[in-house]
């Protein structure tokens, strides 16, 4: 039972962080991203709102979250498919991953749903990997 429990868990990670990645790559565009890069360069005479090298480098952060998202998207999912492909310690380091970006979020910016879908996640996947975990007997000495 604990295994089945575990497995479903990382699926609805793998389908949650999917899911996010997917709408992170949609926005891409249209969330600001490219605009930002376009303010930065100011009309004549007038200080630019960011400056261009770190316009540039919002955009590389931006792709890079989508590409983590779905790098660990892609771990839970085989984890999920084959247990043997994850061994619960991997996991519980890859949570790592999403539960500091929605730590980060949190104390960035007002709570969105982006910072509870990533805690989720994290918290599924710590949950995944805890019941994965054997349970040791004692040995008689």
């Amino acid at each position: 039972m604990r295994a089945r429990i575990a497995t479903l868990l990382l699926g609805l990670t793998a389908a949650l962080l999917t899911f996010d990645g997917v709408m992170h790559g949609l926005l891409w565009g249209r969330a600001g991203v490219l605009k930002i890069a376009e303010a930065a360069k100011a009309a004549p005479g007038q200080q630019p709102a960011l400056p261009l090298p770190f316009a540039g480098e919002l955009q590389v952060l931006w792709l890079a979250d989508i590409a983590n998202l779905l790098a660990v998207a892609t771990v839970c999912g085989l984890a999920a498919w084959s247990p043997r492909l994850a061994a619960p310690p991997v996991l519980l380091v890859l949570a790592a991953i999403p539960g500091t970006l929605a730590v980060l979020l949190y104390g960035v910016e007002a709570p969105r749903y982006v910072a509870h879908m990533q805690a989720a996640a994290a918290a599924m996947m710590i949950t995944a990997a805890v019941l994965r975990l054997r349970p040791t007997t004692p040995s008689t000495s």
